[in-house]
């Protein structure tokens, strides 16, 4: 599998960083080479030095960035395209490095003057680093000291700080930008399961919205039903059924933002259960909603009046009540029925009934919000739904 790893995300932020370092540097080289114009034993030397230096960083700065590198286990390597331009970057590094000798006077260069592209070099080591990690970051910093030597001639103080400066600069950078890919992977991994178990528990809440549901029916009214019905019955909640999976599945490459009236899909619930009574109190204007969340909700909400249908008693009623409170919609749905105890939808999930735990109050957490239940026996039940507006 390859990866591009384009200059985004944290990676992206090494990369640009690197550009804005080897723009910083160029500019002090630029200043240098003009303070010491007159030093130099050849300054015009020095200014083609700098004009190809500033050439090959807009290259560098332009292509290093959107080569691509391959994933393996307990890290990341480049491509060969990347180490290749990984050891262009380092032998413009040492030739602008031993380029010294040539434009500067010896008495210069042994008394400890700058060389001619300064922390310029810096910036191959960077983008090895940055590029393939920390082992490639070491090699490239351990060739240039190597060259900064030579072009010293001695093991001179400073050129032995410059050279473990590079060396740190090489491993810490590299360290860096596996861990913050490693991350990056494993975060990519863990919001994948999260969509997975989300369209699991979207599945589930489908199954028992439907086939679930008119499985519950015909068991409790097998008695009374011919045939007939149990047949039209069955076929009415398989279509249906067939229906949500290919809307889930649909759905899970659209993401729908468009603005639904809650109001229009409550309205139907008053006549979807003809035998019991439902009152619906909604406020006068518009209650809008993102379109999958005016879906949910009103799933939610019937979900909420089928366990008033089958539980409440047959001579309950049901009120549902709309509220807008601007940032949030609340939704109410209360009955006068025999009630439960407070620990029953406990018991229900625990055999594996979802009813509430998955059709109501997990819609409403995947939404973003919350649902409340409150219910004691022979007191009704009432069911609170809330959900944020964006």
């Amino acid at each position: 599998m390859r990866i591009d790893v384009r200059p985004t995300g944290s990676q992206g932020a090494l990369w640009r960083a690197l550009i804005v370092f080897r723009a910083a540097s160029l500019v002090f080289v630029a200043v240098q080479v003009g303070r010491s114009y007159a030093d130099y034993a050849h300054p015009l030397g020095a200014v083609t030095a700098l004009a190809a230096m500033a050439v090959w960083s807009v290259f560098v700065c332009i292509v290093q960035p959107m080569l691509p590198v391959f994933p393996r286990a307990g890290g990341w390597r480049p491509r060969w395209s990347a180490v290749a331009m990984v050891a262009a970057d380092l032998a413009v590094a040492v030739a602008a490095l031993l380029a010294t000798r040539l434009v500067d006077t010896h008495e210069r260069v042994v008394t400890g003057a700058p060389t001619l592209p300064g922390t310029w070099t810096a910036a191959a080591v960077l983008g090895a680093a940055i590029a393939g990690g920390a082992p490639l970051g070491l090699v490239v910093a351990v060739v240039l000291s190597a060259a900064l030597v030579v072009e010293r001639g001695s093991f001179a103080t400073t050129t032995t700080s410059s050279a473990t400066l590079l060396v740190l600069a090489g491993v810490v950078v590299g360290y860096l930008a596996t861990t913050t890919l490693k991350a990056e992977e494993q975060f990519a991994q863990v919001r994948a399961l999260e969509a997975a178990r989300a369209e699991r528990d979207r599945l589930a809440r489908a199954i028992h919205d439907g086939a679930l549901q008119a499985l519950a029916l015909i068991a409790r009214d097998a008695a009374v039903m011919d045939r007939d019905a149990i047949a039209s019955l069955a076929t009415e909640h398989e279509t249906a059924l067939r229906s949500h999976v290919t809307a889930l599945v649909r759905d899970s490459t659209v993401s729908s933002i468009a603005d639904v009236d809650l109001r229009t899909l409550l309205t139907p619930l008053e006549t979807t259960w003809p035998h019991r009574a439902i009152t619906l109190a909604m406020p006068a204007e518009p209650v809008l909603l993102t379109g999958h969340v005016a879906v949910d909700m009103a799933a939610a909400v019937k979900a909420a009046l089928d366990n008033v249908d089958r539980h409440a008693g047959p001579s309950a009623s049901a009120w549902v009540l709309v509220e807008d409170e601007g940032d949030a919609v609340v939704v109410s749905v209360r009955d006068d029925g025999c009630g439960m105890a407070s620990d029953r939808a406990d018991e229900a999930r625990a055999v594996g009934r979802i009813g509430i735990a998955g059709s109501i109050v997990g819609r409403l957490a995947s939404l973003g919000g919350s649902a409340t239940v409150t219910s004691a026996v022979d007191d009704g039940v009432e069911v609170e739904l809330r959900v944020p507006r964006r």
